[in-house]
């Protein structure tokens, strides 16, 4: 049903010709007015309570009945004064006529039969004095001709002499106010005193009726003064009931309940939503049919709003609206809420403007240019708009009052309350303060900055924009140039610096992908990964991207530098910490890798998830906690364990420096990581104090070693050494027990002695365990004080850790030398006597002796040859009379019991002392041509280098000619030759060497040739190369 099929809409509604504002004037000026016709006047007229006050009153006044002879109406403009007043005037005007009006609505008044009524609108009619209109209306103008200054009581007593006189004045306030001071308002004050006092004489028969705002205290002073009756037609309880009146005609109130009754169930249906309303739904009830076909939350809204507005017209105001919304809607609706004020309708429009024109153009620009596409938008905004109109401290409109304003029967609530969201997004007028709704004078910047940034996010630029915010801010918590945004960002390369490297992912990672990613990276690479909470890719988030982007709209705006910059800073400094919030709220943990076995195997790691914060300091802290002592020291033991093993002990590859430590904890993953100098530090002091050989180091600053006793690190140095306590250098040997091996050697001379015999004499010189005997000698040999040669029944090791083939050994030329190393049998001289070193010189020997047989060579001619190679004379006659001696070779046919070098003549043959030599390993010619050089120091390099290292050379041919246009060196230059023929010079030197040469040999042959002719300019060298070389 709708309201048209229940209700009768009133005459006024239905032609538009409303009595809007009254002119009560026109009933004594214009006959055919409106205010002159009675009877429309009194159907338009509900008796409110105060109006049947009013008229009772007065008709007791006028027949006697009451002594009072006052009223006052108040009320704000529109409240409805000037129609009461009216409605006074013709029901007092008709008499017995207006008895079935009285008798219709039960108003318990009769006025006598005849009386004299006469009224004044004092405004808009301006007479210079109120009475002289009132005595002109009420048929006795001669009494403004008695009238000195002003009416006296018995005047105005006097006026009624004859017949009962109604006086009623309109808009008494606004005159009285626009009256000059002085004698003006004097004479009207004075006047009107005496009218009241006359009034309220029991025994004269005059009524008066006064409107009046209240507002006037000296004007409210003289009326108060009888103390007449007042009634505020503005807050009439009734007042309701006077918009229904003059709206509706007729009504069926059984459909008009009916329609009521569906309402209320569609309320009892969600009450959980209506927690308020839910409360008094059969007081509701009650109220929706007293009010049919205006709901009466509509209408309490309404009355609320218009009384409060400034220059509001209340209930003219609304019987005005409610009449628009009734032609409008009576056909298609069964009840007219909130809702329908759709201000689209220019009629609905221009009746809210006149309460705020502001608010009503701010929610229309919502409603056309954003809300047009969504559903029960306008009702939503028109609810919201009524309720914005209300006083300061209680504008806005609660969830409630919106759904109750939109919701009716067969409509789904959840489908409204997903509007309500929309439009409460889209607007940019609409604001929640205190949760009320409210329409807004001014843009809600947060709405627009709101709208503004999903609009960005709509365009790919923009989309590129907030995840390039996302990615700064994230860089900005740690370190902008050590972050790495995986996987957009290209990681950083293995060994690229010594700094910590922060590879921050955007998205959730797996313990696989990221051991993946860190085994090949160094060890400096610190991956931070989010909460498993995030899903997908931090850049690609919306919420994260949306709230980029309101960042990226406040600089805008401040950019712009618009009026309201406070306010887009304030909102800036929140939507910063809300964005902030969000990143920190996705992260996040450390991805630890750790090794779990030793170096020198095929790494296995295990990956450790570590809760930590975005934020440099507490991803250090978190580094530092993981990374304590104990836990570098035991990165530090797997690489000091690595290079000891295997490697002799104390030797410099058995250990690291400090500076290659710190390099191989940064570059092998899953060791300890370090983020600073003191973790190093502390860990190494601990490990010095640490007896165990496993456990415990040994550090060499200079020539002291720390770790053998209690003496803590001095600050570190890089250069310093270390080692496994197990792969140490001994400890040092007891400053007595070495001197007393020095000077043992020292008496020795340069026969040395054997190492037995020095344990043996320094044992019984000092009470001290051999092993400080041995210590001592071994110290003395690798500080280069002394020497020590041993046979080769056991390979030794070199400088560097190689293996010596067992030809002899002899420290410290073969390198450091440990304690139980040294045989009892080795020999050790102070390094002053020590006999030179002939091993090398034994081998060429040997390997002479060998090339020659079966005739041998002669001693002359290997003494020749060695000293071509730059062996020293006297290693070369040691080595041979230890050959002789240990009978190797043979000098002569037979044995001989000579061995003293220098005995022996230069054609004595040498030969090896057993019979044919062994085949020579496998061999293979070579033949290699060099040159023509012009640079002999290239020529020279060139050789040596293309030359191999075990090749024997039994010939070489040197060629030398001169250079274009140079003389030759030995000839000159003929001219006379020259211009009779051509001529070519060339010089060649073959040598076929008796016994095969080795490199070194050759080499030393080829400089000495070459320093001779560098004397010589302009010529040109070659050579070419025969021998043989191993296979």
């Amino acid at each position: 049903m709708t309201i048209q099929q229940i209700c009768q809409l009133s005459e006024e509604v239905r032609t538009g010709e409303l009595l809007e504002a009254v002119f009560i004037d026109q009933v004594v000026k214009d006959p055919d007015s409106k205010e002159a016709d009675a009877d429309f006047v009194l159907r338009a007229t509900y008796p409110t309570v105060p109006l049947r006050r009013l008229v009772e009153l007065m008709a007791q006044k006028l027949s006697g009945e009451h002594p009072k002879g006052t009223v006052v109406i108040r009320g704000d403009y529109g409240s409805g004064k000037s129609h009461a007043l009216l409605a006074l005037y013709h029901v007092a005007s008709l008499g017995l006529e207006a008895q079935s009006w009285l008798d219709e609505w039960n108003v318990h008044g009769r006025f006598p039969e005849h009386i004299r009524v006469a009224l004044v609108q004092l405004v808009s009619e301006n007479p210079d004095t109120f009475w002289e209109l009132l005595f002109e209306r009420a048929g006795r103008p001669e009494l403004n001709a008695q009238i000195r200054n002003y009416p006296t009581r018995e005047q105005w007593a006097d006026l009624a002499s004859d017949t009962p006189t109604l006086l009623i004045i309109d808009e008494l306030e606004l005159w009285f106010r626009q009256l000059d001071n002085g004698r003006p308002k004097d004479r009207t004050q004075a006047g009107l005193q005496n009218l009241l006092e006359a009034a309220n004489r029991p025994d004269v028969p005059l009524a008066v009726a006064l409107s009046v705002y209240g507002r006037q205290p000296r004007l409210m002073e003289i009326i108060n003064r009888t103390q007449p009756p007042s009634w505020d037609v503005g807050t009439a309880e009734d007042r309701q009931q006077i918009v229904r009146h003059r709206l509706i005609s007729h009504i069926v109130e059984a459909k008009a309940q009916q329609v009521v009754a569906r309402y209320i169930q569609t309320y009892q249906n969600v009450r959980s939503e209506f927690p308020l309303l839910a409360a008094r739904l059969a007081d509701l009830e009650r109220e929706m049919a007293a009010c049919y076909p205006l709901h009466p939350a509509f209408l309490k809204q309404a009355f609320q709003v218009y009384a409060a507005a400034p220059h509001h017209e209340s209930t003219r105001g609304i019987i005005y609206l409610c009449a628009n919304l009734l032609r409008r809607h009576a056909a298609q609706r069964d009840l007219i809420l909130t809702g329908d004020l759709d201000i689209r309708d220019e009629n609905v429009a221009s009746d809210l403007r006149k309460l705020d024109p502001d608010l009503v153009s701010n929610a229309h620009e919502d409603l056309s240019q954003r809300c047009q596409d969504i559903d029960h938008a306008e009702g939503i905004l028109g609810t919201v708009l009524l309720h914005s109109f209300s006083p300061a401290d209680a504008a806005g409109a609660t969830l409630e009052d919106v759904l109750v304003g939109n919701l009716r029967p067969g409509l789904n609530i959840n489908e409204l309350r997903s509007e309500m969201d929309r439009v409460r997004g889209e607007s940019w007028f609409m604001d929640e303060v205190e949760e009320r709704f409210v329409v807004t004078k001014e843009v809600v910047l947060l709405k627009r900055i709101e709208q503004q940034a999903r609009a960005l996010l709509q365009k790919p630029e923009g989309k590129e924009k907030a995840a390039e915010e996302i990615r700064e801010t994230l860089r900005d918590y740690i370190s902008p140039e050590l972050v790495f945004l995986y996987p957009e960002d290209p990681l950083p390369e293995a060994l690229a610096g010594a700094s910590l490297k922060y590879v921050l992912s955007l998205e959730p990672i797996t313990e696989t992908k990221a051991e993946e990613l860190l085994r090949s990276r160094d060890n400096t690479v610190v991956l931070i990964a989010p909460k498993p909470a995030l899903r997908g890719r931090l850049t690609h988030d919306r919420e994260t991207l949306l709230r980029a982007a309101r960042l990226l709209v406040c600089e805008s705006l401040l950019s712009r530098r618009t009026h309201r910059q406070s306010d887009v800073r304030g909102y800036k400094r929140r939507f910063e910490r809300e964005f902030k919030q969000g990143l920190e709220g996705y992260y996040g943990h450390w991805m630890r890798l750790s090794r779990t076995n030793e170096l020198g195997a095929d790494p296995e790691y295990v990956i450790r998830k570590i809760g930590c914060a975005l934020s440099v300091d507490v991803i250090i802290g978190a580094i530092s906690r993981e990374n304590d002592v104990e836990v570098v020291k035991g990165g530090l033991q797997k690489l000091l364990r690595y290079s000891g093993v295997g490697a002799p002990r104390g030797v410099e590859a058995a250990g690291q420096t400090v500076g290659q430590l710190r390099r191989e904890l940064r570059s092998h993953p899953g060791l300890p990581m370090l983020v600073d100098a003191v973790q190093l530090s502390e860990a190494l002091q601990s490990m010095v104090q640490d007896s165990h050989p496993s456990t415990g180091a040994v550090v060499s600053v200079g020539k002291a070693l720390y770790g053998y006793d209690d003496r803590p690190l001095p600050s570190l140095n890089d250069d310093w050494r270390v080692w496994l306590k197990a792969y140490a250098p001994e400890p040092p040997a007891p400053q007595d027990v070495k001197h007393a091996v020095r000077q043992t050697l020292a008496d020795a001379g340069r026969s040395g002695m054997a190492v037995q015999r020095v344990k043996a004499e320094v044992l019984d010189e000092l009470d001290v365990p051999a092993q400080d005997v041995l210590r001592a000698l071994a110290e003395l040999v690798n500080e280069r004080e002394a020497v020590l040669e041993q046979n080769g029944d056991r390979p030794s090791t070199g400088r560097c850790g190689e293996l010596v083939e067992p030809s002899g050994q002899r420290f410290p030329a073969d390198g450091d030398l440990t304690s139980n190393a040294i045989a009892d049998t080795a020999l050790i001289w102070l390094v002053d006597y020590a006999p030179p070193d002939d091993r090398q010189a034994r081998q060429r020997l040997i390997q002479l002796v060998r090339d020659a047989e079966p005739e041998g060579i002669a001693l002359g001619d290997l003494k020749s040859h060695l000293a071509v190679e730059g062996l020293e004379e006297g290693a070369v006659r040691r080595g041979l009379e230890r050959l002789l001696q240990r009978r190797e070779v043979l000098a002569g046919e037979e044995p001989s019991l000579i061995h003293d070098v220098s005995l022996l003549a230069d054609d004595t043959v040498i030969k090896l002392s057993v019979g044919p030599p062994p085949p020579p390993p496998g061999t293979e010619p070579f033949t290699l041509p060099l040159g023509p050089y012009r640079l002999l120091d290239q020529f020279l390099r060139d050789l040596r280098a293309r030359l191999r290292e075990k090749a024997r050379i039994q010939s070489a041919r040197f060629q030398v000619s001169p250079m274009e246009e140079a003389p030759d060196p030995l000839f000159g230059r003929d001219e006379e030759l020259a211009g009779l023929a051509r001529v070519t010079a060339q010089h060649e030197l073959t040598c076929v060497f008796t016994h095969p040469v080795s490199k070194t040999a050759f080499l030393a042959i080829t400089e000495n040739l070459i320093g001779q002719l560098e004397q010589i300019e302009g010529v040109l060298v070659s050579v070419e190369v025969s021998g043989d070389v191993p296979r």
